[in-house]
């Protein structure tokens, strides 16, 4: 059996290969995943040194949002699904090279372990309703839960460190992982976003509490964290003008380009640096309400979200392409995982030059993109063919 793969000009969905769309589901899920991440994360630092008492709101008020968040964030993740009854797949394997992959079983992990963080305060979050709310007595069931929970309420905070700051830092890896997409493919937006997911979580807690001292205390670290979040998007953006053409094209976007106000404006100036300067002068004596600048952090991460996924998907260079020299590359590349799928068996002819007498065949387009559909298109093949040929013809 021989199979063959036609690459033409044709556009029918679900049949010829394109680079899946994201929409505002993903955005959602980056910042409430974010959020999330920093929530808890404040909320086991602060049980390990010992001050639940001092920090009351960033163990016990501010972290009820991080269950709701990640419940939502899975809702989003999940109505962007176009198959969805088979999201359960991702568990029946562990690809530690894959973002999906640790972002799948991390979440499996940090959820119940977010609702089991909240319930081990369940007498303290509801002490004031169990006398108004008689039916609240019937729950008493749940208490000898809740003493288990505090018994190991450390144990928990130990586990939430590292895994939430692995959430943190997947929520940027999931874009930085697509080759194809420049303004995407760049190692920075996993200490980025896991930045701002701290930053939107120190601001969330700062909204909660009460006291004087922890909001001082909250703001303290937002100012930390804003200044390494504007100096890691510096660096991303002189990254960025140092590559190549195509990641310049890409910044482009952010710099001059369509997202150039929503960008500057609303993520560095109004979500950035307008609440530093706020937050220190609030910190040395001036009144400023502390929730202003604490809700201008919380926007800037939201649309900062929106904006990095919106203009990740714009970004396209065209040039003339040899497609020879991408089909070779390619070739060599799937020998290799033939291997991987035990498949050796199996011949790849990859076809470019069908007219010699013409030259090699160039094609004016994008190199990245060309190159992520031919390699879906031979990934799944390679899995699913039960022949002995894939073969790949391109022609004029």
């Amino acid at each position: 059996m021989q199979e063959e793969l036609f690459i033409s000009g044709r556009d029918i969905p679900n049949i010829d290969p394109y680079l899946h769309v994201w929409h505002w589901p993903i955005s959602v899920y980056l910042f409430v995943g974010g959020l999330a991440a920093g929530l808890l994360f404040f909320a086991a630092m602060v049980t390990v040194m010992g001050k639940t008492d001092v920090y009351k709101a960033a163990v016990k008020k501010a972290v009820i949002i991080a269950p709701i968040a990640l419940t939502l964030g899975l809702m989003a993740l999940l109505y962007d699904l176009t198959h969805k009854i088979w999201f359960w797949k991702l568990y029946t394997t562990v690809r530690i090279e894959s973002p999906m992959s640790w972002g799948a079983w991390v979440l499996m992990l940090v959820t119940p372990l977010s609702f089991l963080w909240v319930f081990s305060y369940y007498s303290d979050i509801f002490e004031k309703f169990e006398g108004k709310y008689k039916f609240l007595e019937k729950f008493k069931f749940l208490d000898t839960l809740e003493k288990f929970l505090i018994k190991n309420r450390m144990y928990m905070a130990y586990a939430l460190i590292p895994l939430t700051i692995i959430l943190g830092i997947y929520t940027g890896i999931l874009l930085s992982a697509f080759n194809a997409r420049p303004l995407w493919n760049n190692a920075i937006l996993g200490p980025l976003f896991l930045t701002s997911g701290l930053s939107t979580a120190a601001a969330t807690i700062i909204l909660f509490a009460k006291s004087k001292k922890e909001k001082h205390f909250f703001s303290k670290i937002d100012i930390f964290l804003i200044i390494i979040e504007l100096g890691l998007i510096t660096h991303m953006i002189m990254g960025f003008y140092a590559g190549s053409q195509v990641q310049i094209e890409a910044v482009q976007l952010l710099v001059g380009g369509d997202f150039t106000l929503m960008f500057f404006g609303f993520v560095v100036i109004l979500g950035l640096i307008i609440p530093l300067i706020m937050e220190i002068a609030e910190y040395i004596g001036y009144k400023i309400p502390a929730a202003v600048p604490a809700l201008l952090v919380i926007m800037g991460g939201v649309i900062f979200r929106f904006v990095m996924v919106e203009a990740g998907q714009l970004t396209i260079s065209k040039q003339n392409c040899n497609v020879s020299q991408i089909t070779n590359n390619l070739k060599n590349i799937f020998n290799t995982k033939k291997q991987n799928y035990k498949k050796n068996h199996i011949e790849i002819r990859l076809n470019t030059n069908l007219e010699p007498e013409k030259g090699n065949l160039i094609i004016d387009t994008d190199p990245l993109r060309l190159e992520q559909i031919l390699t879906n298109f031979l990934e799944n093949a390679l899995k699913f063919t039960a022949g002995r040929h894939l073969q790949v013809l391109a022609g004029r």
